[in-house]
This record gives structure tokens, C-alpha cells and sequence, in this order.
């Protein structure tokens, strides 16, 4: 448990649970993955450690292409070894920071969830034929399942309660800060799947200058998952 008083300082690096500046109280993992708890995720990273995050990272996809031949996509990157050990643990913990991922590389990730934590490859199609893949353990299905429950809670009484769907799903919201140029702007962001019991579709919404996943990124999945249910 984590008593978030609605920021934390760790390493000189101030987070703020900006939809709660009064704090969230006393939160277990669960409410704190659910109502995007920044606090605990910091705290939580002090005690586990930049390399063990970044291994579980690189085992779920991040940090290299996705799509074998995919032209310009993006590795992505992990904050320098350097800057973990000062302001870059916490904001590892909570995606900020030189953390830098693409959509496809979240979608392979929430993908994994939704498997039971298999990794199946990933591929563009373009014809209707089913693909069959071999995908690789790269979770246990024990954590898979853990970590699946909490999404659905996200929506059971977290940052995603205010949709409404047609089929239980589960998710997380998320914003990602951006600079270029002097100009500095939040991208909000969404991703999930569902049916939640029996998974179909992973999505992954992400709506540049949308400020909040919440707010911007889980309307666009919202219609995505009632168009098809």
C-alpha cells in the first residue's frame, strides 16, 4: 500500500496525480493502477529498480521494431543508464521522461495481456485470410491474468468508469508529454481489449494535444469497441 497525499518528490523529480491534487489516500496495486496513482508506481520503482523494469520492458516488445520490414517505424528508446539513477527512475515508472515508445509497440504490449502472456507477432494484413503464429512465452499466464483484472477495474472504478460499452473490456489510460522546438504539448492515450473474458481485439488510441486518456483517447475506443459489439 502507498499513501499518495497527491504528489511525491523522488530524486528531485516531482509527480502529481493531476486529476487528484488532493491525493488518493491510502491505495493498494490495484486502485493505484486503476486510478493512475502516480505516486505509488514511483515508489514502487525505488524498491524494484530501473534494470528489472527495463528487462520486463524489452520482454514485452519496447525498445525495438515491432513489424519486421515496416518502413519508418520506430524503435523507441529507454532512458540512459545515467539518467535512471537520477530523475529517471520515476519517470520510467510512469512513462515520461526520454522514454520513448510508439503505438504499435503498446498495442504489442497490451496484446500480450489480452494472450495470457504470449507474444504473437505482429504483421500488417491486408486481405481477410486468417494468419496463424506461433507466439512465444515472454509472461506468466498467472501475472497475465493479474495484471488483466486490473485493467478491467480501470473501467470497474478507475480513469476509464465513465464509458459505456456494449462488451466488458479492459484498459489504461495515459498521457504522454511532448516537446519539440520549445513547444510543449500532452498526448492523451488509450489501450485495451475485449471482450475482457474472451479477448478478441486489442486497440491502442493515442490523440495528439489530447491533454488526458481519459478525456480524449478513450471516446475514439469507446466507439471502436461499440461498433463492433
Amino acid at each position: 500500500t502507498f499513501d499518495c497525499s497527491g504528489s511525491v518528490e523522488v530524486n528531485g523529480v516531482k509527480l502529481s496525480c493531476d486529476d487528484h491534487p488532493e491525493g488518493h489516500g491510502r491505495v493498494n496495486f490495484e486502485e493505484a493502477f486503476a486510478l493512475s496513482c502516480n505516486g505509488f508506481f514511483a515508489a514502487a520503482a525505488s524498491k524494484i529498480g530501473s534494470e528489472t523494469i527495463i528487462d520486463m520492458a524489452e520482454r514485452m516488445g519496447l525498445g525495438r521494431a515491432v513489424i519486421d520490414g515496416f518502413p519508418d517505424e520506430e524503435t523507441g528508446a529507454f532512458p540512459t543508464k545515467e539518467d535512471r539513477i537520477y530523475s529517471g527512475l520515476s519517470n520510467l515508472a510512469v512513462g515520461q521522461g526520454s522514454l520513448l515508445v510508439t503505438p504499435v509497440q503498446i498495442a504489442r504490449m497490451t496484446n500480450i495481456v489480452a494472450s495470457g502472456g504470449i507474444d504473437y507477432p505482429v504483421s500488417v494484413t491486408m486481405s481477410k485470410e486468417s494468419q496463424e503464429a506461433e507466439g512465444k512465452r515472454v509472461m506468466t499466464q498467472v501475472t497475465a491474468m493479474e495484471v488483466s483484472q486490473m485493467m478491467q477495474r480501470v473501467f470497474e472504478a478507475g480513469t476509464a468508469s465513465g464509458a459505456s460499452l456494449s462488451v466488458k473490456a479492459a484498459g489504461k489510460t495515459g498521457s504522454a508529454e511532448s516537446g519539440n522546438n520549445g513547444a510543449y504539448t500532452v498526448h492523451g492515450w488509450f489501450t485495451g481489449f475485449f471482450p475482457a473474458d474472451n479477448p478478441e481485439y486489442t486497440v491502442t488510441v493515442i490523440a495528439e494535444n489530447g491533454k488526458t486518456g481519459s478525456s480524449s483517447a478513450l471516446p475514439v475506443f469507446e466507439e471502436i469497441v461499440n461498433s463492433l459489439y
